[in-house]
């Protein structure tokens, strides 16, 4: 499977982190991810990233919401459990 043949999408949920690296910058969290989600095709790949975003509320509601559109999740963490 060769990951070229889909769009992908990115959504930043979170600016906040668990960890302060060196170097590390996090963009600020964006505002329309609804218009993202509704604006992508069956099949594409829709990446979430954030310092740790699933510290968001709203978090797996954007996630079951993109299941719904049949879009592919990506979950990007930082690996920590809290």
């Amino acid at each position: 499977m060769h990951l070229n043949r889909w769009q992908q999408h990115q959504i930043y949920l979170s600016n906040t982190c668990n960890y302060q690296c060196l170097g590390c910058t996090l963009p600020t969290p964006q505002q329309n991810i609804k218009h993202k989600i509704e604006a992508a095709k069956p099949k594409d790949i829709v990446n979430i990233y954030g310092g740790n975003p699933l510290e968001h509320p709203q978090c797996m509601d954007w996630v079951r919401f993109a299941f719904h559109k049949k879009l592919r999740v990506r979950l990007w963490t930082n690996r920590t459990v809290t």
